[in-house]
């Protein structure tokens, strides 16, 4: 991942004179420019024209002009590497379409909800020992390194443990890192429906001393201002990588 790539043509389309054996061969050109075996690989026989016809000077020209041209179409294409998400890309997997959940104030919130930014999901929960803290503290940085594009990405937090993360807790323990971050939840089926439409996982533990853990998906879901999820991040892919995929479908 994270590799440039280049449209241009490579060693297999130019030999060292410009033009290899598909096009014209090394009889193609002399030092004079063309010699007798100019037409015979491209196309045009000697059927027709005669070498010392007044007109063979023209055709010559013209011939030489539509190479140029022809070269130059394809290197157009050579230039800065295009670049690619640092995580692995899902566009057109339509992960995270038809979720409906709610915020501490009550507010109904879909993709739909968050048109014009792009949006970082994540499923965890605020008893979270380790990944979701992490995660949420790496998300904060990335919020400092986009600067003035902070306030055109949305992080979303989506609790899987509604039976302990009322609205109000989860409110304040996501905005506790950053006051933009938004923590949503629902009811048990529409927090399942949810999870299910990004394909995450969750599950909960047997309880250990009377408290329990819960099993969930680490991953953060990279949502373009469409609404299309684009990028899949793994939690752990650092706070550079992350904000170089915002910064891309940002564009």
């Amino acid at each position: 991942m994270g590799m440039h790539y280049y449209y241009c043509m490579n060693r297999s389309g130019m030999n060292h004179s410009g033009l290899n054996h598909s096009g014209m061969n090394h009889s193609d050109m002399n030092h004079s420019g063309l010699n007798h075996s100019d037409m015979n690989h491209s196309g045009i026989k000697h059927v027709g024209m005669n070498h010392a016809h007044p007109r063979s000077g023209l055709v010559r020209g013209l011939i030489a002009l539509v190479l140029a041209v022809g070269l130059s179409a394809g290197l157009t294409g050579c230039g800065d590497p295009v670049e690619t998400f640092k995580g692995s890309e899902i566009s057109g997997t339509h992960l995270g379409q038809g979720f409906q959940l709610t915020s501490a104030d009550g507010k109904p919130y879909t993709l739909a909800s968050f048109a014009g930014k792009a949006v970082l999901v994540f499923f965890g929960y605020t008893q979270c020992p380790d990944v979701c803290p992490t995660t949420l503290a790496e998300l904060s940085q990335v919020m400092k390194l986009l600067g003035d594009k902070a306030d055109r990405l949305q992080v979303v937090m989506i609790t899987v443990d509604s039976e302990r993360d009322t609205p109000e807790i989860l409110k304040g323990y996501v905005t506790s890192f950053d006051p933009r971050f938004l923590g949503l939840s629902g009811t048990p089926e529409q927090i399942k429906q949810a999870a299910s439409s990004f394909k995450a996982y969750y599950a909960k533990n047997s309880p250990v001393n009377g408290t329990y853990t819960m099993d969930h998906t680490a991953s953060l879901y990279l949502i373009d201002p469409k609404g299309e999820s684009r990028v899949l991040l793994n939690n752990n892919a650092g706070a550079e990588a992350i904000a170089h995929d915002v910064r891309l479908v940002l564009r």
